[in-house]
């Protein structure tokens, strides 16, 4: 009798628990997702390269729901696609060298550039790089230049030439910076300041180098940060700032004391592409939706309100952070010179001292 009640009750227990389950998941975003059978797209992006404004009016248009999520950084869009294995999102935005892992997972599928329209008016120069030679993969958009931003109110007598130097020379520097706060940044750029290139780094002798500088940098380092640039150059607090062109090109419109330049030793830059994803049911959703992002008009809104260079090429360039080919030609990328795990026990070493 004993043993009947108890099963009994085990029954009971399972029942309830499975009932619980169903309707957690009935009421859940994915739950209601699956019933209404609605056409939708999940997106994986950074902030502040798609105004929510253009993801309603795709909405409005054509009836697709779109869910986005936001990263802040390449490593969490890395770490987070490869545990779930892309699952649950349709398009990302990766940085050239996240990308290049992703390719190399297997994990973003080939792109049918004949769905593509305006793929033969994109930018040349944003075409053919290291991280995709034929643009199997990748719809380059995002362009980001890096710099130093300054204040112009802080060098009083002599406004300083742009160079790396104003933020690694000791003998140079009597001010705060803001330094990225991006390991993979800070890394080969301190990097680059010493050898003049970011090959052949993993040497042990270099990496020991490159950890001492960045430990040196601590000294006058205000504040890491690659999201307060612009309102670090703005108050002052940080004469110097190491950022991006659009994000200077952001500040500069409303305070004339602000300059953004490449250094005179060179620099770095990033491409973010749009990719969609191996594991993605959804491909033609995630076409119309890029091809919608590629309309000269949506173009031409985000670029003005984020000031990024626009990706198409007959597009003016007035008003917007834009090299020319010639500058673009004599930048670095963050290359996947150095190992995750390289990165990670340097920039551990810099941030506990």
């Amino acid at each position: 009798m004993r043993v009947s009640v108890a099963a009994a009750l085990l029954r009971l227990f399972i029942v309830c628990l499975w009932t619980a389950l169903i309707f957690l998941f009935l009421f859940s975003t994915y739950g209601t997702r699956y019933l209404s059978h609605e056409k939708s797209i999940n997106l994986f992006l950074w902030p502040m390269i798609i105004d929510e404004k253009v993801i309603q009016q795709f909405q409005k248009e054509t009836g697709i729901k779109v869910y986005v999520s936001y990263y802040e950084s390449n490593a969490e869009l890395y770490a987070k696609l490869r545990a779930t294995k892309g699952g649950g999102y349709d398009v990302v935005v990766p940085t050239d060298y996240a990308m290049d892992l992703l390719v190399n997972d297997k994990m973003i599928k080939k792109l049918d550039k004949t769905k593509l329209p305006f793929f033969d008016s994109i930018r040349p120069f944003l075409l053919g790089n290291y991280f995709d030679p034929k643009n199997d993969y990748s719809v380059p958009y995002y362009l980001g230049v890096y710099g130093l931003g300054r204040n112009k109110n802080a060098f009083k007598d002599y406004f300083p030439q742009a160079s790396w130097a104003l933020i690694f020379d000791k003998d140079r520097i009597n001010y705060k910076i803001c330094m990225t706060d991006g390991p993979r940044e800070a890394i080969l750029i301190a990097a680059y300041y010493l050898y003049g290139s970011i090959d052949g780094i993993d040497d042990p002798v270099k990496l020991r180098e490159i950890t001492t500088l960045l430990i040196e940098q601590k000294k006058w380092v205000e504040v890491y940060s690659s999201l307060r640039v612009e309102e670090l150059l703005a108050s002052g607090s940080c004469p110097v700032a190491v950022g991006i062109n659009a994000d200077a090109r952001k500040v500069m419109r409303e305070n004339k004391n602000i300059d953004f330049s490449i250094p005179k030793e060179g620099s770095f830059v990033t491409i973010d592409s749009f990719v969609i994803l191996a594991s993605s049911q959804k491909e033609d959703l995630a076409y119309q939706f890029i091809n919608f992002l590629y309309r000269p008009d949506i173009v031409a809104h985000n670029s003005a309100v984020y000031g990024f260079c626009p990706p198409l090429a007959y597009m003016d360039r007035k008003g917007v952070a834009c090299p020319s080919p010639d500058v673009f030609r004599n930048l670095e990328f963050f290359r996947n010179v150095l190992s995750q795990e390289q990165i990670h026990d340097l920039w551990l070493q810099v941030m506990s001292v």
